[in-house]
Formats: C-alpha cells, structure tokens, sequence
C-alpha cells in the first residue's frame, strides 16, 4: 500500500504542475490518478505502523489538487479536502514543531472548503443557509469546522435557518440523489449544541419537542431529565419529566396494547427507580 500511494503521489503531483499534459493523456486521465491517489492514502490510514500524521498531509495535498479539478457541480472533494484538514488536528504529534500553526490554519482550510461544499459564504452564514441545497453529510462537516473553532453561535445560528427554512418549504432543498438534513437532525444537532453552550433550558425545551414527536426515543427522555437536572434538583428533575411523560401519553392515539409505544412507559420505570 505505501509503494502503491508513492507512485500515485508523485505521478498526481507531476501531473497537475505547471508542465503541459504528456501527449495523448486528456484531463478526465488527470483526474482518475488524482483520485486513485487519494484514495490509496485512505488505505494507508489502516496500516499499522505507518505514520497517521504523515500520510494525512501528503492527502491533503491531494485533496486539494482534486477539489482544483472538480466541476462546479461536484462536491465530493471539496468534502475531502475538508475532512482531511480534520482529520490532520486529530493525529497532531506532540513533537511536531508546526502544530500550533497547523491548529491556527486547519480549521480556517476546512471550514473555506466546506463553506464552498455547501454553496455559501462562511462570513454570512445563517442569511445564506436557506438558499443552499447541500446534503446532510456536507452540512456535518461544515458544523464540524465551526465548532472546532468555537463558532458555537454561528453553528446555532445556521441550525436556527435550516429548521425554519425546512419547516416553511413544501420541497427538499438538497440536490437529486442526495440526502438532506431532516428536521429531526437539525432538532437534534440544536439540543446537542444548546448543551455545549451551557443552555441546559433551551436544551430541554428542544428534547421535549423530539420526545413528543418520537416518544420511543430513549435517549431523548434521558437527555431531558439530565438538562432539567442541569438547572434544577433532581426531585424537580424527576417531576418534571414525569409531568411531560404524562402530557405525551394523553396524546397518544388510541390504538392496540401491542402496538403501543413503550417508551413513556418505560421512563415511568426508570424514574421510579
């Protein structure tokens, strides 16, 4: 695997130069190595003994000569190029002299890539979010790239967008043969933030929403309870949710005991216990 990605590397990097293309290779030819490239740097990734941090920025490079000879329409390495700055931050060695300055850069490369995957500006994010259709894969990695920078109300913002923006349209946004963030993802991804940012309140607020819509979801009833605790007892805590599992079951329709859903009833057991 190491011989095969050091021979496509050195053949991508010649062959994206400056230097006229050899004769009868055409630009389609180009991308095929480009991309053979870096997907054997992937293979790489799972070698044990070889160097993880190593590896990642000779992919990076890679990456970046693929989103150069990308299409307007293909985002993929885009994506990539993102994810590979990334995954660079997770394998920093300790004794390796440009860390800061590779943890000062790489999040600012990936978040200007991912901003360009999804089609907007990443200084005026939250007004353009509702004009992109990107799918929920590229929307993950760009939320990823301002969380790692502390953009926590910038990323709440943009999640603020796309639940109005997909609760007011009677049609997807994302592109044909993508798939695009639900409105239970963006709820989700909502109260996991709102939870970083220490707003256990809008935290549980945001859970009881997902418990009444999907009431089997155990870990919506638990991460309830753990943000009323947040800003409560856990007596206070325990009645509240009692109260909202309560609320939920009158809800419910009426409907056969086997197909009735277990999640409220279950809750009641945890609580007593």
């Amino acid at each position: 695997h190491v011989t095969i990605y050091q021979m496509y590397a050195v053949a991508s990097s010649a062959l994206t130069g400056t230097a006229p293309l050899p004769p009868k290779m055409k630009a389609q030819d180009v991308n095929t190595i480009v991309t053979k490239s870096f997907l054997s740097g992937l293979h790489l990734l799972l070698e044990e003994n070889f160097p993880t941090s190593d590896a990642l920025a000779s992919m990076q490079v890679t990456a970046m000569q693929l989103a150069r000879l990308a299409s307007a329409n293909d985002k993929a390495p885009l994506w990539a190029a993102s994810k590979t700055a990334l995954w660079q931050l997770d394998f920093l060695r300790p004794d390796d002299e440009k860390a800061a300055q590779k943890q000062l850069v790489l999040p600012r490369l990936a978040e200007s890539l991912a901003s360009k995957a999804i089609g907007i500006d990443s200084k005026d994010i939250a007004e353009a979010a509702g004009t992109t259709a990107a799918s929920a894969e590229e929307y993950f990695v760009f939320l990823e790239t301002l969380q790692r920078q502390g953009k926590l109300e910038d990323s709440l913002q943009l999640l603020q967008t796309l639940e109005d923006v997909t609760l007011s349209s009677t049609s997807t946004m994302a592109q044909p043969g993508t798939i695009p963030l639900s409105i239970r993802q963006i709820r989700e991804l909502k109260a996991e933030l709102l939870i970083k940012m220490d707003r256990h309140k809008d935290a549980a607020e945001m859970y009881e929403i997902l418990v009444t819509e999907f009431v089997d979801q155990w870990s919506y009833w638990m991460a309830y309870l753990n943000c009323v605790h947040q800003c409560s007892s856990l007596e206070e805590a325990v009645s509240q949710t009692e109260e909202l599992r309560g609320k939920v079951v009158d809800s419910l329709p009426e409907a056969p005991s086997h197909n009735m859903p277990r999640g409220p009833h279950l809750v009641c057991v945890e609580l007593a216990a």
